[in-house]
């Protein structure tokens, strides 16, 4: 059989696995000489009672292999219990932000899958997985970039899959968002329906002692006009309105 990285495996009388040599690799290959099992899908269990042997395994391509034949045929019978589920064939359509991709294969790859969504820059960069066999693929897309919550995936056009009965059906893991560090000085502005006076510290809007706001309103009663401005030797006069009686020396 085949690990995850499609390597010849072989296990020894404890069940440990490991790479098989160029040997049993040729045994391997007359045992099941035209298709490879699924990794760990072999299991062989025996009932004293009955004499019975009960063998489960699946192929990688789903395909049904014939019954196997016993030595002599008088004294043993075989019987298949279940089969293995019709590989998934057919395409549909993709749908995000208005935008159709399609004719996507049902066993398209990982990789496959990721290019042909990052063509477009609604996805972006994509970091897409596959898990599942044959019967049915499973595959989680994570947005690397183009951050923030996205709107849903849709399906379309899956008339073409089989067999009859299969669903693709999308939904969401984990909705995004956008993380702020550290928090900008916008985000901690309050509401207000004065326009306010603004002291920034280091990027950060301070707070008004007291009321809590910083109010300023201009009023043309309380604005100074300024009329003419002379000057005699060392004396500046300004006239004008609106002057305050204080005087600072």
């Amino acid at each position: 059989t085949l690990d995850n990285n499609n390597i010849p495996i072989c296990a020894d009388s404890t069940n440990q696995t490991y790479q098989c040599q160029s040997s049993s690799i040729e045994g391997v290959r007359r045992l099941y000489p035209k298709h490879q099992l699924i990794y760990n899908s072999s299991q062989v269990t025996y009932s004293s009672v009955n004499s019975q042997l009960t063998i489960n395994f699946r192929y990688s391509d789903c395909s049904r292999p014939t019954l196997f034949t016993s030595w002599p045929t008088s004294s043993t019978t075989v019987n298949r219990a279940s089969a293995a589920s019709d590989a998934a064939s057919g395409t549909y359509d993709l749908v995000f932000n208005s935008q159709t991709y399609s004719s996507i294969p049902v066993d398209i790859s990982a990789t496959d899958l990721a290019n042909r969504l990052q063509s477009s820059s609604d996805f972006g960069y994509l970091n897409v997985t596959r898990t599942g066999d044959c019967s049915g693929y499973s595959y989680t897309i994570e947005w690397i970039t183009n951050g923030g919550q996205k709107s849903p995936i849709s399906i379309t056009n899956t008339a073409s899959i089989l067999p009859a009965g299969t669903t693709v059906t999308p939904s969401i893991v984990q909705s995004g968002g956008v993380l702020f560090k550290p928090l900008s000085g916008d985000m901690t502005r309050t509401y207000q329906t004065n326009p306010q006076v603004e002291v920034f510290v280091g990027g950060y809007p301070s707070e008004c002692i007291g009321t809590g706001t910083c109010d300023f309103q201009w009023l043309s009663s309380q604005t100074p006009t300024v009329s003419a401005v002379s000057q005699n030797s060392m004396t500046l006069t300004i006239t004008g309105t609106g002057f305050s009686t204080t005087t600072n020396a």
